[in-house]
């Protein structure tokens, strides 16, 4: 594993999402391209029933940079899109 500085960076490489997908993987960060609504997951934060917390971070304009660890990404809206990057 690499320090936190290359994952900031995305030098593990993204995925661009478009409006209404959905992406899984181990994520670091995701910059949002053009406008929407965004949800993520982290399969490391359960409820008391072992089911993965999924959290919406509403709407966020283009040009927001979300980090921490996620492991599904999802963006609603049209025209919206989004990259997330992997950790």
């Amino acid at each position: 594993m690499r320090g936190d500085s290359y994952q900031l960076q995305g030098q593990g490489g993204g995925v661009v999402i478009n409006a209404d997908e959905t992406v899984t993987g181990k994520f670091r960060s995701m910059l949002v391209l053009a406008s929407g609504d965004v949800s993520i997951e982290s399969a490391s934060i359960v409820d008391i029933n072992g089911a993965p917390i999924s959290v919406s971070l509403g709407v966020l304009a283009a040009g927001t940079v979300f980090n921490g660890v996620f492991t599904m990404g999802f963006i609603t809206g049209a025209s919206s899109q989004a990259i997330c990057y992997y950790e």
